[in-house]
């Protein structure tokens, strides 16, 4: 992404010296592209009157913008660079000592972090040039590395015959320095914005690099078609899958530290037409050992509720929402206050997402004959006091989650659900009988998460009365997201994601509502009767406490 911030600042600066005037960075200034090269091919600026603006500024190649011959550049130097990084951030690299390295770049700015990740020196310098003279020592850079035109006819017979490659090859050339490096920026960049997940997605003439970040995709860079292969399988080989087998989905998992966080990422290959697509979960284990429900955004009242639910020695409770959710962090949440020293706690997880020290938790595994159900029904033979399942999927599953809760454990799970009312019927409609859902049921947390206004750039404004009586506003002032955002929140207006919950405790009432099989309705108004706030309604809690705004909650969840 441009850094649009302080491309402002330049902009004012050739508008101090005269060679802009104030239209062009009206026009500019909030532009994600890239500004210099925009100038230059417009005729706003010539490359001299660019010259004579950098001199002020920065450090010139020299007076001419020259920069060294081509043929002396080091290309062991130049290997050390990912193509598309050299390409994307139009540097050369110049020279390198222990601790130092020079590039050279006709952009007025340029991640200096990337750049000593990459190459592992503490201090980078800068010399500035012309666009013309560092795309002309690029183009010599790509068209020595044998890089194909992605316009060219061979690409798309190169993907139709992917599965004859030399897997001996392949696995030679994922190891490769440009590879290992790119492969090495993409994780780093994931951890620095914040990304959940990671998405390389092969396209007919491109690879697409998208991270989902505060849980919205977006779109981060684009890859050459013929680093498919290479990029893949050192993922791949990071992660222990075989390399060879490109048709059938893998799932795998990369341990590493970055930025001096232990960082986890859960993979997955699925194939497509154009080639194999890696989506990647980005996890920090340490933080799972900190993870508290107030932390999450649960309100001080619903997490005493809950404390004082959990704290019973028997029962369910599920936690029920979409995938991304938060499901499984709110449980490891409950299970860190519950793992002490005088109670066992089991778990049946697919995939097994954080090692949690205290717990006994078992990979679900089909092939090994490792079922839920098979695994389930070992569990009563474990003297466990606690059971986390991970999801229930079906009745078989349901009915010895249920069962369990009835004979003195405590039991802990999952459903696609979109709201806590709606759990009753999804369990009967699985077969579960209604006393036996009214007999073990103590408490529903339906849940979603919805981004937080960064608290650096958010907008304040004042909901007019009509607004206020229609979605329950009490605020004087509420906020809404700067589209421009700042540096803070990577320029996106938010940062961060929080949770809002409809929690439904099940006392006799309810439990009589749920024997007489009554409506979703029914079970709904009288739940909320007795005090649940809907997941609308808990929305509107935090965008009168400014945390989100109106929008994002009217996104993740439908007004009551």
């Amino acid at each position: 992404m441009v850094d649009t911030e302080r491309n402002l600042r330049f902009l004012r600066f050739l508008q101090n010296e005269g060679l802009i005037d104030d239209s062009i960075v009206q026009d500019l200034k909030n532009k994600d592209i890239d500004i210099v090269s925009y100038l230059v091919e417009t005729k706003k600026i010539t490359e001299q009157d660019l010259l004579n603006a950098y001199s002020k500024m920065f450090r010139l190649v020299d007076k001419n913008g020259t920069i060294v011959n081509v043929d002396k550049i080091d290309k062991n130097l130049v290997n050390l660079f990912p193509h598309d990084f050299i390409v994307k951030n139009k540097i050369i690299p110049i020279s390198m000592s222990d601790n130092t390295i020079t590039v050279a770049t006709y952009l007025p700015y340029i991640d200096e972090n990337q750049i000593k990740y990459i190459t592992k020196r503490q201090n980078v310098i800068i010399w500035h040039s012309t666009p013309s003279k560092i795309k002309s020592v690029i183009d010599s850079i790509i068209q020595s590395s044998g890089t194909i035109d992605l316009s060219t006819e061979e690409v798309y017979i190169e993907v139709q015959q992917e599965y004859d490659i030399n897997i001996e090859k392949l696995a030679e050339q994922s190891n490769e320095s440009a590879i290992v490096k790119l492969a090495d920026s993409i994780l780093y960049r994931a951890v620095r914005d914040g990304a959940s997940d990671i998405h390389i997605e092969p396209q007919e003439k491109e690879i697409v690099l998208r991270f989902r970040i505060d849980g919205m995709l977006k779109k981060m860079d684009i890859y050459p078609t013929n680093i498919k292969e290479a990029l893949v399988s050192r993922f791949k080989i990071l992660a222990n899958l075989d390399i060879s087998e490109r048709r059938k989905p893998q799932d795998g998992v990369i341990k590493v530290r970055i930025s001096n966080k232990k960082v986890q990422l859960r993979v997955s290959t699925l194939p497509t037409i154009f080639g194999e697509k890696i989506v990647m979960r980005v996890q920090f284990p340490d933080e799972f050992s900190t993870l508290k429900l107030e932390l999450l955004g649960f309100e001080e009242d619903e997490v005493a509720k809950l404390r004082e639910t959990y704290s019973k020695p028997y029962g369910i409770i599920l936690v029920v929402g979409p995938t991304g959710s938060g499901k499984t962090t709110t449980l490891y949440s409950i299970l860190q206050e519950l793992n002490k020293e005088e109670v066992n706690i089991v778990t049946a997880e697919d995939p097994v997402e954080i090692n949690i020290p205290g717990l006994n938790q078992v990979q679900i595994d089909e092939k090994a004959g490792r079922t839920f159900e098979a695994v389930l029904r070992s569990f009563l033979r474990q003297d466990p006091d606690i059971m986390l399942i991970g999801e229930i999927r079906d009745a078989i599953t349901a009915e010895i989650a249920i069962k369990s809760s009835l004979t003195g454990h405590l039991v802990l799970s999952t459903l696609h659900v979109n709201d806590a009312p709606s759990t009753i019927a999804r369990l009967m409609d699985m077969g579960i009988e209604p006393f036996l859902i009214s007999s073990s049921l103590l408490a529903i947390s339906a849940q979603r998460l919805v981004r937080k206004l960064c608290p650096h750039c958010k907008v304040p404004y004042e909901p007019t009365k009509e607004k206020r009586e229609y979605y329950g506003i009490t605020a004087d002032i509420i906020y809404k997201a700067n589209k421009q955002g700042c540096e803070h929140c990577n320029h996106l207006g938010y940062k961060g994601r929080t949770v809002i919950a409809e929690l439904m405790f099940v006392d006799n009432e309810i439990r009589e509502a749920i024997n007489q099989r009554k409506a979703t309705k029914e079970i709904r108004e009288l739940a909320v009767k007795k005090g649940m706030k809907t997941l609308f309604q808990s929305g509107i809690i935090k965008v009168n406490k400014g945390i989100t705004s109106l929008e994002e909650v009217l996104r993740v969840s439908i007004q009551d």
